[in-house]
């Protein structure tokens, strides 16, 4: 358990282990004492965001607290693909491909553009066809990309 000396990092395997074991509570509770002691530091909330991104009801709190990573390191691509995939999620089409564009720019990869093309699929077909390929030239492996690939093809009559 911490105590009052327990250094950020500390803090933070601590909130990890107390994820992984289901308590999210605490986990919270360890990431916020982190945050309190190292304010500027981006990981801790963005973790902090990734902990809660899962429940609905905690979007706009999830939001602000990837924003805030954001604005303390803006060239975080993990970041802004964790964002991208918070409004993917919560239906905001848009707002996520942005910041799955925005990831792209930042590191190319077929993860990201996969989701890029999934949420596509919802505005833009033929873009996302675009984007699932460039993920399966990545990875020719990936399953998901050739799925969402196939879904668009068919979406555009080819």
């Amino acid at each position: 358990m911490a105590d009052d000396n327990t250094k950020p990092v500390e803090l933070l395997e601590l909130a990890l282990k107390a994820k992984q074991e289901g308590n999210l509570t605490l986990a919270l509770k360890m990431i916020d004492r982190a945050i309190m002691e190292n304010r500027e530091h981006w990981y801790l909330w963005a973790t902090k965001a990734s902990f809660i991104y899962a429940s609905p009801e905690r979007f706009e709190e999830s939001e602000r607290l990837f924003l805030e990573s954001i604005r303390l390191n803006p060239k975080q691509a993990v970041v802004r693909k964790l964002l991208g995939y918070l409004y993917f999620q919560n239906g905001r089409f848009e707002s996520a491909i942005k910041q799955f564009a925005r990831s792209l720019e930042l590191e190319e990869d077929f993860g990201t553009l996969t989701m890029m093309a999934a949420a596509e699929m919802n505005v833009n077909v033929e873009s996302a066809l675009e984007h699932a390929t460039r993920a399966i030239e990545l990875n020719p492996e990936w399953d998901q990309a050739h799925a969402i690939r196939d879904r668009a093809l068919e979406a555009l009559g080819r």
